[in-house]
């Protein structure tokens, strides 16, 4: 069997791609992260063609997976050092106060390079808070769901735009006159649904002559405002019914644990106490 640190930094190296935040995670040097992947290598010849990709060694048994699986079920026990995955909106808000039992990923690894609940299902980590684009299916009996609270979308821009600085823009006004340019930790789902959805309500139905450059748009949603308070929003005149949903994602064996019992509680409450404080969002 691997051991529980060798295996550990291994996984953090994995989830998170980068040996300094995999250090930081752990607690030691990118030394020791190269020590530990050695040692899982030299029990696991195969994890040596890991594809990052996958997470699984190409043509391996599930060796590697069922140690994930036997470590995963000891951290559940022992209810220390569980991984939580976040957005960016709302790991910048618990980053510092999460539950004893949960350590989540730094701000600089909002996005893996591959499907998020992928890293569920090979045991790598053990919640997952996910935007409702990425939320599995109600009947996918993988997984269960916790929905935490949902918000209105908001469009903003920067405060010397021609949007910021005037009103009464058509939505074909504002298609010509700006683009969409969503933020660079979203993940690559989320910024191709902000594309479809402002190309879809914000039209361009003739092309603007002698006017290449255009004011930068994002959606955003209320808590955008600990991203940047420095971007204004853009009134539009347009009441539509999108909104943005973040759900927690455990397995199914795991839904009735106390620490994720205690992480979804942990959770509601701090986004209720943003909304009696009066931030425009509602908990599920």
């Amino acid at each position: 069997m691997i051991g529980v640190d060798d295996l550990e930094l291994f996984d953090f190296y994995h989830w998170l791609g980068n040996g300094r935040l995999a250090a930081g995670l752990g607690y030691c040097n990118q030394s020791t992260i190269s020590r530990s992947m050695q040692r899982v290598h030299a029990c696991l010849p195969e994890t040596d063609r890991l594809d990052s990709s996958l997470l699984i060694p190409p043509g391996s048994s599930n060796l590697l997976t069922m140690e994930r699986h036997i470590h995963q079920l000891y951290r559940f026990i022992k209810q220390a050092r569980l991984r939580l995955h976040s957005t960016h909106w709302t790991n910048r808000i618990i980053q510092s106060k999460l539950p004893g039992p949960w350590i989540v990923n730094p701000l600089q690894c909002i996005e893996s390079s591959f499907d998020s609940l992928h890293l569920l299902d090979c045991h790598l980590i053990d919640a997952l808070i996910t935007e409702g684009i990425q939320r599995p299916a109600d009947h996918d009996e993988r997984y269960s769901c916790f929905d935490l609270y949902q918000s209105p979308v908001q469009l903003v821009t920067t405060p010397d735009s021609v949007l910021a600085l005037e009103t009464g823009f058509s939505p074909s006004d504002i298609g010509q006159l700006a683009s969409i340019m969503p933020q660079s930790y979203m993940c690559s789902h989320a910024k191709n649904c902000a594309r479809e959805l402002f190309s879809k309500i914000f039209p361009v139905y003739e092309s603007l002559d002698g006017h290449e450059v255009k004011a930068n748009l994002a959606w955003s949603i209320p808590t955008f405002t600990w991203v940047d308070p420095h971007a204004v929003e853009v009134d539009f005149g347009i009441d539509y019914s999108h909104r943005y949903v973040e759900s927690l994602v455990v397995l199914k064996e795991h839904a009735e644990s106390p620490a994720v019992h205690q992480l979804v509680c942990f959770l509601r409450s701090s986004f209720l106490a943003m909304a009696r404080e009066g931030l425009t969002i509602a908990v599920l």
